[in-house]
């Protein structure tokens, strides 16, 4: 559930699928998968409860969070997507880059605060102290592929050429609807 609840994560997987298509999407959502492991590892070793009791430290980590979503929702509001479907679509994306998209994917996830509380919250109060690492260790793996899973079907809904090709002409009103979440996102976070 806490996967498929829309957040960030969300929101850039189907932006990057209107406007790249699936292939840029999929590495999108295999970096938000990859992400996940990044939450798991600071949890397992300890910071997640370091971080939860030295509220500076999480306010320094919001910041971080909200400017980089900041960024996310003034990229959308200034861009040309609508040139870019075209664009993509003419040369077959040829040229997306599997490194760009996928820690796109990779950072989106891992300043989440979202998926910073979940995971926080799970590893300090759901698993006990006397969990075994290596069941911690498999419980993050599995939602790190299961997050990358449900992602990636996302990625290959969202960025048919069928649907693209549709959606051409609301490209822009799309973008500022995921500009203003993005910049929403980073007010709340920032809050």
């Amino acid at each position: 559930m806490a996967v498929a609840s829309p957040g960030p994560d969300f929101v850039i997987v189907l932006r990057q699928s209107l406007r790249l298509g699936k292939k840029a999407s999929v590495y999108t959502s295999l970096g938000i998968g990859t992400g996940i492991l990044i939450h798991i590892f600071y949890c397992v070793i300890g910071v997640g409860l370091l971080i939860k009791q030295h509220e500076t430290l999480f306010l320094v980590f919001k910041i971080i969070a909200s400017a980089y979503f900041l960024y996310l929702g003034l990229t959308s509001l200034i861009s040309k997507s609508r040139e870019m479907v075209i664009e993509s679509a003419k040369n077959g994306n040829r040229d997306i880059s599997f490194w760009k998209n996928y820690n796109l994917g990779l950072i989106t996830n891992g300043i989440n605060p979202k998926a910073t509380i979940f995971f926080l919250s799970l590893y300090t109060v759901v698993i006990s102290q006397n969990t075994p690492i290596s069941h911690q260790i498999f419980y993050g793996v599995y939602m790190s592929i299961a997050t990358a899973i449900w992602f990636s079907f996302l990625s290959l809904a969202f960025g048919s050429e069928k649907l693209r090709k549709r959606l051409v002409h609301w490209s822009k009103i799309i973008d500022k609807i995921t500009a203003i979440v993005f910049v929403f996102l980073a007010i709340m976070i920032f809050l």
